[in-house]
């Protein structure tokens, strides 16, 4: 590939680019992960090229997955029909982290001990998936790395 159009596409990608965002590495493996497979299938270099592609595309769904962080909002859903909707919001501290505020107004006061367990359950659940897919990912990563540019 030519090095100028290879620079302006990384550029073009790097452009949004924050030291402090973990998200950013995932989507920089992910990227690069998704470089390599589409040049892997396209020049066919080496017998077993397509078990390989698709072992670095389960890798990208996986990180992908985790970028988006979707995980709690798609058990939000069921909850959501049972308690009614609430809304969160993240408030910056002195220290310059942040916390996380519920405003439970719109549960009925009768149904909020229990909304509340079952909204910490589904952030737990949420969390766990999130877990698992980027430990996939990893210990999929981990295992083939070394074979997929030899």
């Amino acid at each position: 590939m030519n090095k100028n159009k290879k620079y302006k596409e990384w550029k073009e990608f790097l452009k949004d680019d924050e030291d402090y965002d973990w998200q950013f590495i995932i989507r920089v493996l992910s990227y690069k992960l998704k470089r390599t497979r589409t040049e892997i299938h396209k020049h066919k270099r080496f017998i077993g090229f397509s078990k390989v592609c698709t072992e670095i595309k389960e890798v990208e769904i996986l990180l992908n997955r985790v970028n988006k962080d979707n995980y709690f909002n798609n058990e939000l859903k069921d909850f959501e029909k049972k308690y009614g909707k609430v809304k969160n919001k993240f408030i910056q501290q002195e220290d310059g982290s942040y916390r996380s505020e519920t405003n439970w107004d719109k549960i009925p006061k009768e149904k909020r001990g229990p909304a509340k367990r079952v909204y910490k359950n589904l952030l737990k659940k949420a969390d766990k998936k999130s877990e698992e897919d980027l430990n996939k990912a990893f210990s999929l990563l981990s295992k083939n790395i070394r074979k997929w540019w030899d």
